[in-house]
């Protein structure tokens, strides 16, 4: 006889924005993480309500459990393209993540994302995870298909 088992790998899915639910678990995760304004989900409505910029989010989730979250705007611009930015129109609100092993698993779904949406790259701000010091880190990604992944980095102290 085998027994059943709760799943336990971390997975990462699009947050349901218009589900007050889903909504009120980010808000938890962020305010219990020491997540800057920017992390929160009511700063991505306010952007897309003002700019008419669409909101997006990742999730991590593991055992039911939140264990991370990447805020993400995507941004039109005549003049610069399509990019996704973390968050849109602010100085934070990069990836917040419980573990390093998160970041790289949100930062790879944001890229797939992006190229889902035809941006040509993503621009992050905040801490790329919970393990660095204080400091602010930028980053850039321009996607594989311009011939770069990772450029740009930036160590910006507070």
């Amino acid at each position: 006889m085998t027994l059943p088992f709760a799943c336990t790998r971390e997975t990462i899915r699009h947050a349901q924005l218009t589900q007050p639910d889903e909504v009120a678990r980010i808000e938890a995760f962020v305010a219990s993480h020491r997540g800057s304004l920017f992390h929160r989900p009511a700063w991505l409505a306010a952007v897309a309500a003002g700019t008419g910029q669409q909101a997006h989010g990742l999730v991590a989730e593991q055992d039911g459990q939140l264990t991370g979250w990447l805020p993400l705007t995507e941004l039109h611009s005549p003049l610069f393209g399509r990019a996704l930015a973390s968050s849109g129109f602010a100085v934070d609100g990069g990836v917040l993540a419980t573990m390093a092993n998160t970041t790289e698993l949100l930062l790879a779904a944001a890229e797939e994302l992006a190229a889902r949406l035809s941006c040509s790259g993503i621009e992050l701000r905040g801490p790329a995870n919970s393990e660095l010091p204080d400091g602010t880190y930028y980053y850039h990604i321009t996607l594989p298909r311009l011939g770069k992944v990772y450029t740009g980095f930036v160590e910006m102290k507070r």
